[in-house]
């Protein structure tokens, strides 16, 4: 089964996964969410990007991204519900996505059935809207 991860990442991790998998994207947003990331052109052991996602996957990034030097990794702050979605497809328990995706593991169980949460008005719901806004 081929991924795409532009379907279920921000653009620069989805290149990062690409490369390198997963799980290095995942720990990239993690570790250094909001930040931008020297890639070394010949990554050796002590840089900032292969004390995060190991030396296989930083030589692995390099490659992806010979020409631009850095990646500007998002904050990811929002909950990625397609992510959440293709984690547990793959068969993952929910404590572990929600460790991976840095959420709390019943947000990730009310993906997993379906469920939206009642707090979280819709955005486009009429009766909702407060008065005077159009």
């Amino acid at each position: 089964m081929t991924v795409d991860f532009h379907q279920i990442l921000p653009a620069e991790l989805a290149d990062v996964a690409k490369a390198a998998g997963l799980e290095a994207a995942l720990k990239l947003r993690k570790e250094l969410g909001g930040t931008i990331v020297h890639v070394p052109a010949r990554p050796r052991g002590k840089e900032l990007l292969v004390r995060t996602v190991g030396l296989e996957a930083a030589r692995k990034i390099a490659e992806a991204f010979p020409r631009s030097g850095e990646i500007r990794v998002p904050m990811g702050k929002r909950l990625q519900p397609a992510l959440i979605a293709h984690l547990l497809a793959e068969g993952r328990p929910v404590q572990e996505v929600a460790r991976l995706v840095g959420c709390h593991a019943e947000s990730v169980r009310r993906i997993k059935n379906g469920r939206v949460d009642s707090r979280q008005a819709d955005l486009f719901d009429e009766e909702r809207r407060p008065s005077g806004a159009s």
